[in-house]
């Protein structure tokens, strides 16, 4: 096989150049009858850069095959890759430079390819290149490989940089300021940048013009960069450009310096007071705001439409607010301190929520597993009732139940007043309400309003026994009866009884009544209607368990 190599071809070469062009030429077809050698790569060693790669065209795959770089580093890797000759297993690769590299020729130290035993690997490293170098690989089958390392041109120098004025009226930056800066470089640069340091925060890449928009052989450029986070006083910029390639020139510092200011305005707690009492405003009253600024030039002081303040634009470290709408705002930050550092245009804010209570709060009721009627037992049954109020409330509500006795006092979680309502067997049934709520809001308004849960009803009874007494028909079951429907009885232990709507005789029956017997589905007594049963009972130990169920 035969490699041209296209970059020497084309391109001048040095006159040693010519002279290891007509050599390759005339060795490599013979060469490829024992054997290749082919150079696949050029790298840098440690830094630097090598570009601009050309490969020998139509192989498969492309770009394996490297005929010229360019380099901006004397120190490279040249990589190869050589097969075995039919005359000898493994080759000896053996490379030379023109001009001559210092040590050379240099042998090729190969490794055999795991996979092809007759196919091997290897680099040399060459250091010191300082002009075009004409690299050669020769291969003891005979075979020669050849490729160009270019000397890359120093990379190209900014002339000059220029911080540009601060935003607005500044006298000074702070944090994350954006700054112009703008310069002339050589033509040759393809990238300007501002690094990192002094008086930028980041890396900035910055807009080129055209060539020789900054005289001959020059260009211009200009950007911004954002100002540091924590460098102070008078700082500059460092400004560097790089080539095609990649090569960066010199670094250089801005002409001119900006100072940079990193305080903020601090503005401190904010403490309000309410009128006596009471913690939010209503009508036309005040609440005082007091807070300290330091490191501000000015100071303003802002409120939402419900509110108004004192000279806003004038500092003091006590503030009247004063109502001016608003019927119920709580914990919304309506009022705002803004402190101003001039120089650097630093500002700070600070807000507060000032609260209105204006309008009479009003309040849902509810009780606790929502009873379709409140059972009794003698000692009572417990239930709760929660008030939750529209409002937050300056002290616990009051409420009068119509039937029912209060047990200990109100308590308040998660904004809502919880207390123990006892139904006893005294206690009145039938339907109820609950009446004359007393709500008082932050700013002593009082409401009374219920908006739901007004009613309830109290009936029925927990499961109870009841003992007759000799030969008696009737027991009184300790509470009048307010849904005959829902009545159950049993003896105790035994049969359940049939509820009957008369005292007439029935086995194994039951009614409501009076104490003398009389039929009354609201009475307060048991009565059973089997008269026989009941006239065996002559010891008194007959029992029956009765219930009126919600």
């Amino acid at each position: 096989m035969k490699i041209y190599q296209s970059s020497i071809t084309t391109d001048p070469l040095l006159p040693q150049e010519i002279a290891t062009k007509n050599y390759v030429d005339q060795k490599i077809v013979a060469a490829a009858i024992n054997g290749g050698v082919f150079i696949t790569d050029v790298s840098p060693t440690s830094s630097g850069i090598v570009g601009n790669k050309q490969y020998e065209p139509n192989t498969v795959p492309a770009n394996k095959v490297i005929t010229a770089a360019t380099a901006d580093t004397q120190s490279v890797r040249v990589t190869l890759v050589a097969e075995g000759g039919t005359a000898f297993y493994s080759p000896v690769i053996t490379v030379t430079t023109s001009p001559v590299q210092a040590g050379g020729p240099l042998t090729v130290t190969l490794s055999e390819d795991q996979y092809d035993k007759r196919f091997y690997t290897g680099f040399v490293d060459l250091v010191g290149i300082s002009s075009n170098t004409i690299v050669t690989a020769r291969s003891s089958t005979g075979a020669v490989a050849q490729a160009l390392i270019y000397v890359a041109e120093v990379g190209p120098s900014v002339s000059s940089a220029t911080i540009g004025a601060l935003p607005g009226t500044q006298t000074e930056a702070k944090n994350n300021d954006l700054v112009t800066v703008s310069g002339v470089v050589a033509n040759a640069a393809t990238y300007v940048e501002v690094i990192a340091g002094g008086a930028a925060k980041a890396i900035a890449s910055l807009a080129l013009g055209a060539a020789d928009s900054g005289g001959v052989g020059l260009k211009t450029f200009a950007g911004t960069f954002t100002v540091h986070a924590t460098n102070t006083g008078a700082q500059r910029v460092t400004v560097r450009a790089r080539n095609a390639l990649g090569t960066f020139g010199a670094s250089i510092l801005s002409t001119n310096t900006i100072t940079l200011n990193q305080t903020y305005p601090t503005i401190g707690a904010r403490t309000i007071v309410y009128p006596a009492s009471q913690s939010a405003i209503k009508g036309t009253e005040s609440a005082t705001v007091s807070s300290t600024v330091t490191n501000a030039d000015t100071v303003a002081y802002t409120s939402s439409a419900d509110l108004s303040v004192t000279a806003p634009n004038t500092y003091a470290t006590s503030k009247t607010v004063t109502r001016v709408s608003g019927g119920y705002v709580v914990n919304v930050q309506n009022y705002t301190i803004t402190a101003t550092k001039t120089s650097n245009a630093a500002v700070s804010t600070a807000t507060s929520a000032i609260a209105i209570a204006d309008t009479a709060p009003a309040a849902a009721i509810t009780i606790v597993g929502n009873p379709t009627r409140l059972v009794s037992t003698p000692a009572g049954t417990d239930y709760t009732v929660r008030i939750t109020a529209n409002q937050l409330l300056n002290a616990p509500p009051t409420l009068v139940a119509s039937s029912g006795t209060w047990q200990g006092s109100w308590s308040f979680s998660a904004g809502v007043y919880s207390r123990v309502l006892r139904i006893a067997d005294v206690d009145v049934d039938g339907a109820q309400n609950f009446n004359t709520l007393v709500l008082t809001n932050l700013a002593n308004v009082v409401g009374g309003t219920i908006t739901s849960g007004a009613g309830y009803t109290v009936g029925g009874f927990i499961k109870r026994t009841l003992t007759f007494a000799p030969f008696s028909q009737v027991a009184a079951i300790g509470t009048n009866i307010t849904d005959f429907t829902k009545v159950n009885a049993q003896y105790t232990g035994s049969s359940v009884l049939t509820r009957r709507t008369d005292t007439t005789q029935f086995f194994a029956g039951f009614t409501i009544s009076n104490a003398d017997g009389t039929y009354n589905p609201n009475g307060g007594y048991l009565f059973l209607t089997d008269a026989e049963f009941a006239g065996s009972n002559t010891s008194g130990t007959l029992q029956v368990d009765i219930e009126e169920v919600a």
